[in-house]
């Protein structure tokens, strides 16, 4: 049985910047690594401010993967830590561009039926 590859490899191209390589398979009945495990690898890194990522191209994903994005996103929103997402596949950038839109918005009024 061949072995898989890990879905999450660290890598530090400068000491500000920690780039992330996805690989393997991100679908949800597939599980995903927990979103502690970046923060971890971030912790064991001060002066991390950049994040960038790299995915392979035989890379299998649904919303699986974007979940742990969007987590990953919102996490580092209040460290104040960049995410570069020019690395992450066309249409996973566009969904988290909605995702992350979507929790800014604002219910609608309450209105009274009459």
């Amino acid at each position: 049985m061949p072995m898989s590859p890990e879905k999450l490899v660290f890598e530090y191209p400068d000491p500000k910047t920690l780039h992330i390589k996805i690989d393997g398979d991100w679908r949800i009945p597939a599980g995903y690594p927990p979103i502690g495990r970046v923060a971890a690898e971030q912790g064991g890194h001060s002066g991390i401010s950049h994040i960038t990522f790299s995915v392979a191209p035989e890379i299998k994903w649904d919303s699986g993967l974007v979940s742990f994005l969007f987590e990953l996103i919102k996490g580092c929103e209040s460290k104040k830590i960049t995410v570069q997402r020019e690395g992450l596949p066309r249409d996973i950038q566009k969904l988290l561009v909605l995702v992350l839109a979507g929790g800014e918005r604002k219910p609608p009024p309450e209105r009274t039926c009459r």
